[in-house]
């Protein structure tokens, strides 16, 4: 027979048939710092981009410039999307997964318009992972990790068999490259 404890645990509550903790405040905070950190990081990457672009001469109205900084553009306009729906959804893993869902999205597209696997910001995907690891269950997470090397193994062989257009700035081709070079 179980314990007081243990069917008041079964049944949602807490130790000693205390309610259990709402996680919501939890997840809501965590989402929080989520958005933060991606802003932080989005915004360096723009005055990086900037002062790179600046110091090189290039040109920045270039079809590859531009793309770079819609999708910086695209990111500052989902986390304000985030916020609001942050104050008024009820399911807020699905607005996690949403978040990282997009964040995958748009790592790929930087990495593929900055170079492919030679991007200097292939580092966006497993800092995907670590968010999911601090807003998601561990299933979710490895689903999230699984999904994010899928993407870069593709946006890589997508690019080598001239299935995507060369990123600009690639220095050595993908499919000029042999298996014995």
């Amino acid at each position: 027979m179980p314990s007081a404890a243990q069917a008041s645990a079964e049944h949602g509550g807490g130790p000693a048939g205390q309610p259990a903790a709402d996680p919501t405040p939890d997840l809501r905070r965590r989402l929080t710092y989520l958005m933060l950190f991606r802003v932080a990081l989005i915004t360096l990457v723009l005055g990086a981009t900037t002062v790179l672009y600046w110091l090189s001469d290039a040109d920045l109205a270039g079809a590859s410039s531009l793309l770079l900084y819609g999708i910086i553009g695209t990111t500052y306009l989902l986390t304000i999307v985030y916020v609001a729906a942050l104050r008024t959804l009820r399911q807020l893993s699905r607005l996690a997964h949403i978040q990282l869902a997009a964040d995958l999205v748009i790592a790929s597209l930087l990495v593929h318009i900055t170079g492919g696997a030679q991007s200097a910001y292939t580092f966006f995907f497993p800092l995907t992972i670590i968010g999911a690891a601090t807003v998601c269950s561990r299933n979710a997470t490895i689903w999230i990790a699984l999904a994010a090397a899928l993407l870069f193994i593709l946006v890589g062989l997508l690019t080598w068999a001239g299935l995507m257009p060369t990123p600009a700035g690639m220095s050595v081709r993908p499919r000029d490259v042999s298996a014995i070079d």
